[in-house]
């Protein structure tokens, strides 16, 4: 397939000659944004990297998912920088949970900044946080930008560690134009987050010491999990007698309506479960938000092989548990990509919402179902088809890549 930085051309695209038009520009937008990037960066920041930094900012924000899926990037800066002091910059936006509780202990960070949006919402505050981070001097700013950020958002970001004081700031890259969605989602196959982040670094010229994901390289990733979650988990798997079990996980939270496979989807897989695996518990993931979802499942598969964890445990007590499962089923959620990276077999329910490939789990026991229907792609617009590309997925489909994959 013909690279395009974090896009390809997909060679089966049999689409009319005006959406080859629309996809060529679309295509040719999204590299002329990002040489702009890199221009602009050439002149606020002349010079190659600093053979050595003392002082590396790196900036992140997100949820669970927007974290997992930059551990490695955050591993291969380490590697290239075994005597940085790096330092973790990020806000999941409103408070809530992020990066200080899921990568706190982490040995490839020495500190976590968090921050949130409502601490800088007037000038003063922005000239107050400004002063902040130049009283940190940083040697190097690394963006690691959200899939979806905007031109203009990340504009500002350039300028914001320009302002910051950053002695050279790599980064800045657009990854998403959210205009003729539905002729991207046709005619591209772009880079899953984990990929695009690392290969990221490698485009700006970090010598992290490896040729990138697309060369064929697998990524490095660890969560490190303390000895009181590990010990607190093993206290719940004892507890619900999950210790001799075959653990199976379903995941039915989502953060949007669009990547929400219906529970009764789910309810329907969890009974496929306990009939073709006896000897087997499920254990159903996700946060406070989901405690409901958690019961509804229970009570509909109606057994007490199905355990509601839902809102009961913290994100490595969780995370140490997932490590046991033999599958799990899930939407488009941090969870699904916590498990993916840990190496788990995982069956991911998604929506046509998204770009083909985007926020996709890296793993090679990571298994996506997707559904093309007739329609415009939305890209988390409000679907006018009751989002049918999803619920169009049926549990028989789901059961059986279930025995594809057990046996």
């Amino acid at each position: 397939m013909q690279r395009r930085q974090f896009l390809y051309i997909k060679k089966d695209n049999k689409a009319k000659l005006t959406d080859k038009t629309k996809a060529f520009f679309a295509g040719f937008c999204y590299g002329a944004a990002n040489y702009f990037f890199k221009i602009a960066a050439y002149f606020l920041w002349p010079g190659k990297i600093s053979v050595a930094p003392e002082k590396i900012c790196v900036y992140r924000i997100g949820n669970i998912g927007d974290i997992i899926c930059a551990i490695p990037a955050l591993i291969a800066v380490r590697r290239a920088y075994p005597g940085a002091e790096i330092t973790l910059l990020t806000s999941t936006g409103r408070k809530g949970i992020g990066a200080k509780e899921l990568i706190s202990n982490a040995w490839f960070l020495n500190k976590i900044w968090v921050y949130y949006f409502d601490e800088i919402n007037s000038p003063g505050d922005k000239i107050r946080f400004i002063k902040k981070i130049r009283a940190e001097k940083f040697d190097l700013w690394i963006e690691l930008p959200p899939d979806h950020i905007k031109f203009g958002i990340l504009l500002r970001n350039m300028v914001f560690a320009k302002l910051g004081g950053a002695r050279k700031a790599i980064g800045f890259e657009l990854s998403v134009l959210t205009c003729w969605a539905r002729v991207q989602w046709e005619s591209f196959f772009f880079e899953d987050d984990v990929s695009r982040l690392v290969n990221l670094l490698k485009r700006w010229g970090l010598p992290a010491g490896r040729q990138g994901v697309s060369a064929g390289d697998k990524i490095e990733y660890d969560l490190p999990v303390p000895e009181e979650a590990k010990v607190s988990a093993l206290r719940i798997i004892q507890d619900n007698k999950m210790n001799s079990a075959v653990l199976f996980g379903l995941a039915p939270g989502a953060g949007y309506e669009a990547n929400q496979w219906p529970l009764d989807n789910f309810v329907k897989t969890g009974k496929f479960i306990l009939k073709k695996y006896p000897n087997s518990r499920i254990i159903v993931f996700g946060g406070p938000g989901d405690s409901e979802k958690g019961d509804y499942l229970k009570d509909k598969i109606g057994s007490n092989s199905v355990i509601n964890l839902c809102g009961k445990l913290s994100l490595l007590e969780g995370a140490f548990i997932i490590n046991k499962l033999k599958l799990m089923v899930a939407n488009n959620t941090g969870l699904m990509h916590m498990a993916a990276m840990a190496g788990k077999n995982v069956i991911t329910i998604f929506s046509a919402a998204e770009f083909d490939g985007k926020w996709f789990p890296h793993g090679e026991k990571a298994k996506v179902l997707v559904k093309k229907i007739p329609c415009e792609g939305c890209y988390y617009k409000k679907c006018p088809y009751n989002y049918q590309c999803i619920r169009s997925i049926t549990p028989e489909e789901v059961g059986n890549e279930i025995v594809k994959i057990i046996g």
